[in-house]
């Protein structure tokens, strides 16, 4: 702080000095430099300049925080998921006030739990649809990530009913923790679910809906999750959204939502 404020009076007498000796055109000595200090540091000029100086100053410091804190804000809302309804899939009304954008992993015990909890909710509140993004842990992988693109394969053959369904039974089947499922039924619910099995196997032996599942987990790894289930809970007009962490149940849910429709009023 001393230096702070020694380089400002040092800005103000820097200016002040020269435009005096400039405009009396004289030649002071070292000592008469410096009792024409003392005398414009009593001057009325020099309180008023001092005073601008450091408002100046303060202004500066304070616009420089509203900046940074605009940019760490930008940066939250640029990794805040959106709902894409052309890419996504969606349960409910596509045109729902509210979404509930969920990152999950068909191998962790407790989304299995919570895609119960969250079938409850939309059911419960027809202003909110249910949006399904994959984000398959390491530790649960190869399946994970095997049924996640088995979903998005399913999707893309038969529609959104179809990818749902496929999840649906994915969950039902599955005893979690990356040994629920084996390869062979991943075929067999497509099967069940009347999807045309050459088309299927060629989608997921090929790798096709992999790029689709990768953007998930990085959207995912942006928006700071590490775990699963991980909820966002948004206001789609305004874009005002809540992050729900974990297998919440429904009263939490319903809290949430109740929390954020006072917030958008």
């Amino acid at each position: 702080m001393k230096k702070i404020v020694q380089l400002l009076i040092f800005s103000i007498l820097l200016p002040l000095s020269s435009w005096t000796i400039a405009d009396q055109n004289t030649a002071l000595n070292k000592a008469d430099l410096n009792a024409a200090f003392e005398q414009f540091m009593k001057s009325k000029e020099f309180s008023a300049r001092v005073e601008e100086v450091i408002i100046g100053f303060i202004e500066k410091q304070n616009q420089a925080q509203v900046d940074a804190a605009r940019q760490v804000e930008s940066a939250k809302a640029a990794s805040i998921p959106n709902v894409d309804p052309i890419n996504d899939y969606i349960r409910g009304s596509n045109s729902a006030a509210y979404s509930l954008i969920e990152y999950s992993d068909f191998e962790c015990p407790f989304c299995k739990n919570f895609h119960h909890t969250a079938q409850r909710f939309i059911d419960d509140n027809d202003d909110v649809n249910w949006v399904y993004r994959h984000f398959p842990l390491e530790f649960h992988n190869p399946l994970a990530l095997l049924e996640a693109e088995a979903a998005e394969c399913a999707g893309s053959l038969a529609g959104t009913d179809t990818f749902w369904n496929y999840s649906d039974e994915i969950f039902a089947r599955t005893k979690s923790n990356g040994n629920g499922l084996v390869r062979k039924d991943l075929y067999d619910i497509a099967d069940l679910l009347n999807i045309d099995t050459t088309q299927f196997s060629e989608c997921l032996d090929g790798n096709q809906q992999a790029a689709k599942v990768g953007s998930h987990i990085m959207q995912g790894r942006a928006a700071g999750i590490n775990g699963t289930p991980a909820n966002f809970l948004r206001h789609n007009a305004s874009g005002t959204t809540l992050v729900i962490t974990g297998a919440q149940p429904l009263d939490e849910l319903q809290k949430a939502l109740d929390e954020l429709k006072w917030r958008v009023k």
